[in-house]
């Protein structure tokens, strides 16, 4: 492992700026104050190594500094977004048997004990915490396969590894900016932001009220993050008339990630956003996995790209030997810095982990170069009349469509015939059903749907993941399979 983000930070040049908003900058010296001096009002409010904490930060350079200080301290922190409404939070704390909560909220209605922090009046430090890298540094919630979350350890070393790995997928040099679309409240965005800072980079934060555009320009962003949901709203914003182009040349890399991208949304991020589009593969278990750069893509659409340094990535069928190229199996991978088991669940731990590898519960084929396509989730497979059914490629296959903007397959249930993909779509102007019914058949024959129904917005979740078993409960209140 390299040196340590904390190490890192201390070590940059104190004038060069760590954090930068349309209205302030915070330099790397006084990051490393304001992270000192947190670490001591938190240690002084019976914060101790080991503890588990629970974070509840709106201001996202609060966040940073509080999630800093608490890796210092060797504690563990559980991020419990404000957006959740408060029973929400209070069970999710109580779930992870947190023993406080830090929060820059005046009042934070929950029953666990609470630590008000406004890191703005933050007293100078007069002693220095030790930094402890063996203890669980962050504990995530995840969703489990049987309703129940799943509570997911990552040691600090574990962590630096990881954003060791992100730093090595998309190099930041010091002075260049990044900025994530995603609040610091999701892994994807703290293990970016964290990349960032430890290579000497300046991240950078936007405000309500202020167009992504104008934050990007005004600040020279050189570096952006976002997830698929995003990125539409990005494109949507962009002038329906008048200029022609990348509207944001400079961009160094504009990262997708989260959920499959399609090619068509792909097309149009590189010619009217920036031709340094890339797309990202991975999970909050193990970190970044797979990166496609344009080339890649270009080469390989639909490709998730090929595996970062230090990861082995194979596919793999039901008794876990490996598939040739080409073919869909299981993707399972390993590298440095995975986690090692969810807490307190041996069931979902053996699932997930065999052998020294991670199976993350997706599809996927290897190409000849080890190039990835993404397949979809595994526990999404449809069995209709026998044969497997992928709604991934009922997805892309829609997708192509013009008229298509997104798209979602499931199944509905059927006593003859097993599984009957069914597909709900986002559209921008006025189709037929039978046309597309038509073009999928034309495509994929007999893997076409037998119905597609139209949605004016999909249910999301806070990171913009389609909830798919959410749009299957609608279908299902109004349409059932008769046979």
């Amino acid at each position: 492992m390299k040196e340590s983000i904390l190490d890192s930070i201390s070590k940059h040049p104190g004038f060069a700026p760590a954090i930068v908003t349309p209205s302030e900058t915070v330099h790397f010296s006084k990051l490393t104050e304001l992270v000192a001096s947190c670490a001591q009002a938190l240690v002084e409010n019976g914060v101790s190594a080991g503890q588990r904490i629970g974070v509840a930060i709106a201001d996202p350079i609060g966040h940073i500094i509080v999630s800093l200080s608490l890796m210092k301290l060797g504690a563990q922190q559980l991020v419990l977004p404000l957006y959740n409404p408060v029973g929400v939070l209070h069970s999710s704390a109580t779930l992870a048997k947190a023993k406080l909560i830090v929060t820059d909220q005046a009042k934070l209605p929950v029953k666990i004990p609470t630590i008000s922090l406004n890191w703005r009046k933050l007293p100078a430090a007069s002693l220095t915490p030790r930094q402890l890298l063996d203890e669980a540094s962050f504990v995530l919630l995840g969703s489990g396969t049987t309703g129940q979350p799943k509570l997911i350890n990552l040691t600090a070393e574990q962590f630096e590894l990881q954003i060791d790995r992100e730093q090595d997928a998309r190099p930041i040099v010091p002075g260049e900016r990044f900025m994530s679309f995603p609040l610091i409240d999701f892994l994807i965005a703290k293990r970016a932001m964290f990349a960032c800072l430890k290579a000497g980079g300046t991240v950078v934060f936007g405000q309500k009220h202020v167009p992504i555009l104008k934050v990007c320009d005004r600040l020279a962003v050189d570096h952006l993050l976002m997830v698929v949901v995003q990125a539409k709203r990005l494109l949507a914003a962009l002038p329906i008339a008048g200029g022609s182009g990348e509207r944001l040349p400079r961009l160094k890399s504009l990262t997708v990630r989260s959920s499959p991208v399609s090619e068509k949304l792909r097309v149009e991020l590189r010619t009217k956003v920036s031709r340094n589009t890339w797309i990202a593969y991975g999970t909050n278990e193990f970190g970044t996995a797979t990166v496609a750069l344009p080339d890649n893509q270009a080469e390989y659409p639909e490709t998730v790209g090929l595996p970062c340094a230090g990861v082995e990535l194979e596919i793999v069928d039901e008794d876990h030997y490996v598939v040739p190229h080409g073919q869909m199996g299981q993707i399972r991978m390993r590298a440095t810095g995975m986690f090692t088991g969810y807490v307190g669940s041996p069931e979902e731990t053996a699932s997930a982990l065999r052998d020294g590898w991670f199976y993350p519960k997706d599809l996927g084929t290897v190409l000849p170069d080890g190039t990835l396509v993404f397949k979809g989730r595994s526990d999404d497979m449809m069995i209709c009349d026998g044969a497997n059914i992928a709604p991934r490629e009922i997805e892309l296959t829609l997708e192509l469509h013009d008229a298509v903007d997104e798209a979602v397959a499931f199944p509905l249930s059927s006593e003859v015939h097993g599984d009957v993909p069914c597909v709900a779509i986002l559209s921008n102007r006025s189709v037929s059903e039978k046309d597309l019914l038509k073009h999928c058949r034309t495509l994929i024959g007999s893997k076409a749907p037998v119905r597609v129904f139209t949605f004016d917005e999909f249910p999301r979740n806070p990171a913009g993941k389609v909830k798919k078993r959410d749009i299957k409960a609608q279908i299902e209140k109004r349409y059932t399979i008769s046979a």
